[in-house]
């Protein structure tokens, strides 16, 4: 168990499952060696300020993240320095960030709209507006295969959409009674789509059908944000409470994998 000294807002594996990167409240991005709960490396962003989203490229060289400033971060992990800041969303608004599995895109998602960029140039290429927007944004997912995204605006459904023209949408989750989305992930084969809720419950679904597959419980505060390792084996959780835990998800893998 790892842990800031406040509030984990993001994490993000590392191009080695060894390696942990998570943003706080604090402002400050640590890499970690999270089986040693040891820090390797930590920046403070200042231009703009961390807060809540984090994505790590495929290629493990650059870090993008959200601000509440709807600015996006991009910096050179190895070096701590600034790349790019992007002015995507509103001010005020808290905006999600998200590389494609190719590194060739990155999502981001205010309370206005659904944008894609181009990271060769980091210009925009897609945008579309939602039906349902709300109070919160939460850090979207590209699908392993870059062909559909999952975003939640509302603060009760997720919404699974398909990239392209029309953007159709393809699936729904909604969770029930005092359950609310916090944060969700896909495994690395894209079999499996995970929930984080407000309960520190991870919720698992198979991605192609929805059926259920069954959750983890990581205690009660909020899971702020989700991701699974390279192996699709562990799944590392940011919490409310400070805390990073790492969990093993192999039988929900297991069990996915019988039914193909």
């Amino acid at each position: 168990m790892l842990a800031h000294p406040k509030g984990v807002l993001g994490i993000a594996f590392g191009p080695s499952p060894r390696e942990l990167i998570s943003g706080g409240e604090d402002g400050v991005i640590r890499t970690w060696e999270w089986e040693k709960a040891r820090v390797l490396r930590e920046m403070t962003p200042v231009a703009p300020r961390f807060a809540r989203s984090i994505a790590l490229s495929p290629d493990g060289r650059t870090v993008a993240f959200g601000s509440i400033s709807g600015i996006i971060g991009v910096y050179d992990l190895q070096a701590g320095k600034p790349i790019k800041s992007i002015k995507a969303h509103a001010l005020s608004v808290d905006c999600g960030v998200e590389f494609s599995r190719d590194g060739k895109m990155l999502v981001s998602v205010g309370h206005d709209e659904v944008r894609i960029w181009e990271t060769s140039n980091w210009t925009q290429i897609a945008t579309r507006v939602p039906k349902r927007k709300g109070f919160m944004a939460l850090k979207p997912r590209f699908a392993p295969d870059s062909k559909s995204l999952a975003y939640a605006l509302d603060g009760h459904t997720v919404s699974i959409i398909r990239i392209g023209e029309g953007w159709e949408e393809l699936h729904q989750i909604r969770l029930g009674g005092r359950e609310f989305p916090e944060c969700f992930a896909y495994s690395p084969s894209g079999r499996i789509f995970a929930v984080g809720t407000s309960v520190g419950t991870i919720k698992l679904w198979n991605s192609a059908t929805t059926e259920r597959l069954g959750q983890v419980q990581l205690g009660q505060a909020a899971i702020m944000s989700l991701v699974f390792s390279p192996d699709g084996k562990k799944i590392g959780a940011g919490l409310r409470d400070s805390t990073v835990v790492v969990a093993d998800v192999t039988e929900f893998v297991d069990l996915v994998e019988k039914k193909r």
